[in-house]
């Protein structure tokens, strides 16, 4: 790891993927960082509902994958929530909703 959040994204794949058999199943990682200050306009003070996909998947091929373990770390006291639902998307990218949504 090249840095403080490559290793904790390693140590987080291996958690849940313990195993070496299991880890060859995983294409890969990503990780992104975002810094917002109440004093920012509001208009930026938050993300909008999106979903988490292989953009270059969706832009190349127009297929939707998304990840198959995800999670979201804040590091400060405080933070927006996080709004998890259990969907499958269609080609075209819509989807279906296969359960209720969690917050956490």
């Amino acid at each position: 790891p090249r840095c403080g959040l490559e290793q904790l994204a390693l140590s987080i794949m291996r958690f849940h993927f313990p195993t070496a058999r299991a880890r060859r199943s995983v294409a890969g990682a990503e990780f992104w960082v975002q810094l917002r200050s109440s004093d920012d306009p509001r208009a930026k003070r938050g993300l909008a509902l999106h979903y988490d996909k292989d953009e270059v998947a969706v832009e190349t091929w127009d297929i939707w994958a998304h990840p198959e373990l995800a999670t979201a770390t804040y590091f400060t006291t405080g933070g927006a929530p996080l709004v998890a639902f259990s969907t499958c998307s269609r080609e075209d990218g819509s989807s279906d909703e296969e359960g209720e949504g969690s917050e956490g």
